[in-house]
């Protein structure tokens, strides 16, 4: 597959639907060199243009996928539109789904020893056909990062979930890049609590229907704060377009 772009508010995203994306990444498996993925989301491309350090983190990113209606609705008023969103825990299941038939190795990082230890018995039991599992908690310092990389590194991964919540998973992935064993990294946040059965998605028709953040809010009635990113980037992309430019730097 040819990786197209189409860009929004400055960030390179792929041209590509889920199933695309999926098969062009379990393709590349195993990859020579670390290959990092991350599905950026209304609320993500926000925060990226207030914080360098996330905005350095996705740009330096080897594929970029639109999570979210908010993007593919940017992506639409701004130029050409995206051809629909490619959900973290959605390709998180469908690489999982297509790794079952190869076998492949999987390390989990991320969340609480419990739930990424829930999570990796999860994977084996859903999706039989993988090779190994292995999983570590994400509730380490910088100083114990070193033990984490030697760790995956004698593990030699073919792909590795990484779930520590935003801006931990791209930062950690970017600025640990040159020590990363070769693999296909995908950041997928909460994706690894939702993998674990800590914490349930919204219903099929509701994400149908595009409206799982609703549901988030809904059930977590506490991410209202984060909430309050969209309304700013709606109004970032509008003035965006009335301004006549295609990114706003």
């Amino acid at each position: 597959m040819t990786v197209l772009e189409v860009e929004v508010l400055g960030f390179p995203l792929a041209n590509a639907t889920l199933d695309e994306a999926a098969q062009h990444l379990f393709s590349i498996m195993p990859t020579p060199q670390p290959y990092i993925v991350c599905t950026p989301n209304p609320e993500m491309i926000e925060r990226a243009l207030a914080e360098e350090d996330l905005r350095r983190s996705l740009l330096a990113a080897d594929l970029l996928l639109a999570d979210g209606v908010g993007v593919l609705w940017a992506s639409r008023v701004l130029g050409e539109g995206l051809p629909g969103t490619v959900p973290g825990v959605d390709l998180m299941d469908a690489l999982l789904r297509a790794g079952a038939s190869g076998g492949i190795r999987v390390f989990l990082l991320g969340t609480t020893r419990t739930n990424v230890e829930a999570a990796g018995r999860r994977a084996q039991r859903e999706y039989p056909g993988l090779g190994a599992v292995e999983t570590h908690h994400g509730y380490f310092s910088e100083d114990d990062a070193a033990g984490v990389l030697a760790a995956m590194t004698r593990f030699c991964p073919d792909l590795v979930l990484v779930g520590m919540g935003v801006p931990r998973d791209q930062v950690f992935l970017s600025r640990f890049r040159n020590q990363l064993p070769p693999a296909l990294y995908l950041a997928v946040g909460g994706g690894l609590d939702v993998l674990s059965g800590a914490v349930r998605r919204a219903p099929a028709w509701m994400r149908r229907l595009r409206l799982e953040w609703l549901y988030r809010l809904a059930t977590s009635p506490s991410r209202w704060r984060r909430q309050l990113a969209l309304p700013r980037f709606v109004f970032r992309v509008l003035w965006t377009r009335l301004a006549g430019r295609e990114t706003l730097r």
